[in-house]
């Protein structure tokens, strides 16, 4: 699965489960990216994908589309595990889930 990655794009009604004026933006403190590598920082700051964001003010629509994509994401791998689940294999297979890193937008 490449969602919840980017570019968050999934169908419209993913989006709808989370209306922008219920979205609570997370806090984030000034020493946030103090225990960060390097690497990461060059991530964040001055061009990367979270100065866009403060750039363009758009924390709020990007907070929404992350939680749309994780819902998105979801939805699919429910698919799967039903679809184990109603197959053959299902008491001989593991599933393994993991991800690369998280966004932490609350």
């Amino acid at each position: 699965f490449y969602r919840p990655h980017m570019p968050w794009q999934v169908p419209r009604k993913y989006y709808d489960m989370y209306p922008l004026d219920k979205i609570q933006l997370p806090k984030v403190s000034d020493d946030d990216l103090d225990d960060v590598p390097p690497a990461g920082v060059k991530m964040a700051k001055p061009t990367g994908d979270h100065a866009k964001i403060l750039k363009t003010d758009n924390w709020r629509y990007s907070v929404q589309a992350y939680l749309a994509s994780i819902a998105f994401a979801d939805v699919q791998v429910g698919r799967v595990l039903d679809a184990l689940d109603a197959s053959p294999y299902a008491k001989n297979t593991i599933v393994v889930l993991w991800g690369d890193h998280g966004w932490h937008l609350g």
